[in-house]
């Protein structure tokens, strides 16, 4: 996984990394 740095090109660059940690959380509870 890479590392969330911040990106002040992308504002959503925040967001996404959220998303991400979030979707990876779901699935690890689905596969648990």
């Amino acid at each position: 996984m890479r590392s969330a740095r911040p990106d002040g090109h992308d504002p959503y660059a925040y967001l996404k990394d959220v998303l991400t940690r979030l979707t990876w959380l779901a699935v690890a509870r689905q596969c648990a």
